[in-house]
């Protein structure tokens, strides 16, 4: 069976969508900027010798899309441009050039203004049926936020976990009451609340940034008490007592949740890494590997056999090793292709080999990352194309059926997330 029918047959398949950055106040693009300069390809731009800090200017945009322009030949041979020219091809019926920019600008600004855009583009052209979009909070005005567009669902980002991750982590804690609570046991309790908030206002999934450096530290509490207040009065914390603290309160977090939300992690990237302050740009992060990190999460995956654990990460060094885990683990699945290894050569590796390795219910295919509807478009079609390709190979060499690899894709595109984030 060829790919291109085999595409035919996975656009019947709905789709659940666990991870993006949408705005619900505002899901699609307003011009065209919002789809030339989405960081990604920003960030290829700069590689090629182009300025970041044009982009954040208030430059009008017919200069910035003029400077765009000289770029264009230096990464039009790559999978983000690809996505770009697929966006605009598909949708508004143009390919990108200096003689029609204005005329997609225009049918851009268009959808932009129509509020049943979304909708069509994502429900109907896709057939997205739910949405899970990052939140820093689930507060009532969140949720009337939300509310409008019935398949876009509140996913919380608001924590990670690790020594690098700590100030972040105490900060969340502390804005509640303006100030760090006294005492640890004030901390995790305002921290379990927070938590329990969130949960009954309808947060079904937790996203948090793991640290490379996460070393698990289980330290008896008064040693942890005192690390505490050593934090709050100003101290500095040994790399080991930071590691001690960051992990009371992820097993604070993790006891919390249990089976009542997902523990969505993210792997394998690191930002502002290797220069000094003040020194990095928009969207300028790198694939961080740090292989002495696996036993410290394979001990937390064991420790909370109850809390189900989504795994995505941007780091193809790490694939076998997660991979294996899922494998071993029922709490640990695995998610999507993000950040570093959103290209066809990853997603087409990562795809056969958890093809070959996981039972069908133990990982789920998209997590676009897209801060809008048409990149969401354009990842979507990115990976799915992947996913034909390699299951079309599949079937070729008599490793699936047919009625196997339609069956797996139901699974990883809308069984499982249905059934792992409850939806």
């Amino acid at each position: 069976m060829d790919s291109e029918s085999l595409s035919e047959e996975l656009d019947r398949i709905p789709i659940i969508d666990v991870h993006s950055h949408i705005d619900p106040e505002r899901p699609q693009a307003k011009n065209i900027g919002d789809i030339l300069f989405y960081h990604f390809l920003q960030r290829e731009i700069v590689s090629a010798g182009g300025d970041d800090r044009f982009f954040s200017s208030q430059a009008p945009i017919n200069e910035k899309v003029a400077y765009y322009l000289r770029y264009v030949p230096l990464i039009e041979n790559t999978a983000t441009y690809w996505c770009q020219r697929k966006i605009l091809k598909d949708l508004y019926g143009l390919d990108f050039s200096d003689k029609n920019w204005e005329i997609l600008n225009k049918k851009i600004a268009m959808a932009g203004d129509d509020p049943s855009w979304p909708e069509k583009l994502l429900v109907k052209n896709l057939n997205v049926k739910s949405c899970l979009c990052c939140t820093s909070d689930a507060t009532e005005r969140k949720r009337e936020t939300f509310s409008k567009y019935s398949f876009l669902l509140p996913h919380l980002e608001s924590f990670s976990f690790g020594p690098n991750y700590l100030e972040s982590l105490m900060a969340f804690i502390g804005a509640e009451h303006g100030a760090y609570p006294e005492n640890l046991d004030s901390a995790l309790e305002s921290f379990t609340e927070l938590i329990v908030k969130n949960i009954r206002m309808g947060i079904r999934s937790f996203g948090s940034a793991i640290d490379e450096n996460l070393d698990i530290m289980l330290s008896e509490d008064a040693e942890v008490r005192r690390i505490y207040r050593d934090y709050v009065s100003g101290k500095e914390l040994s790399q080991r007592e930071r590691n001690a603290l960051s992990t009371r309160f992820l097993y604070q977090f993790l006891q919390t949740i249990e089976d009542r939300a997902v523990a969505q992690w993210y792997l394998g990237a690191a930002w502002k890494f290797g220069g000094r302050k003040g020194e990095f740009g928009y969207g300028e992060s790198y694939v961080y590997v740090n292989h002495k990190l696996i036993p410290s999460i394979l001990k937390v995956f064991k420790d909370f056999p109850k809390v189900k654990f989504n795994v995505m990460y941007c780091a193809e060094a790490l694939s076998q090793q997660l991979t294996i885990i899922a494998r071993m683990l029922p709490n640990v699945t695995l998610l999507a292709f993000w950040w570093h290894n959103l290209f066809p050569t990853y997603i087409e590796k990562l795809i056969s080999e958890r093809v070959e390795a996981l039972p069908a219910n133990k990982w789920i295919l998209v997590a676009t990352d897209a801060y809008n509807c048409e990149w969401s478009y354009g990842k979507l079609s990115l990976v799915k194309k992947c996913l034909a390709k390699v299951l079309a190979r599949k079937i070729d060499e008599g490793y699936l059926t047919v009625d196997n690899a339609i069956s797996l894709a139901w699974r990883i595109l809308y069984t499982n997330p249905c059934e792992i984030y409850k939806i």
